[in-house]
């Protein structure tokens, strides 16, 4: 997918995550800070997870060779 086709396609991810958060804060308009930043959180996780997958495929691809060092998780330290 070419650099145009990527941008048009985050603008219209963005438009409905927009659009999106209107329509639930039309629904709750007693909504507290903390639950609509909670709601906000949650839609920018399904956009974020996309967003992540975008940027690892679209950077170069290689091939570890056997003699190259395997890069370990920072979490548990468990090759990758």
């Amino acid at each position: 997918m070419g650099t145009v086709e990527c941008g048009e396609q985050w603008a219209r991810l963005t438009n409905e995550l927009w659009v999106g958060v209107q329509a639930w804060r039309a629904q709750h308009p007693r909504a507290t800070l903390y639950e609509i930043e909670a709601e906000v959180e949650a839609r920018m996780g399904a956009a974020r997870s996309r967003l992540l997958e975008a940027a690892a495929l679209a950077g170069p691809v290689g091939e570890l060779g056997e003699a190259e060092e395997r890069p370990t998780c920072p979490e548990c330290g468990a090759t990758m």
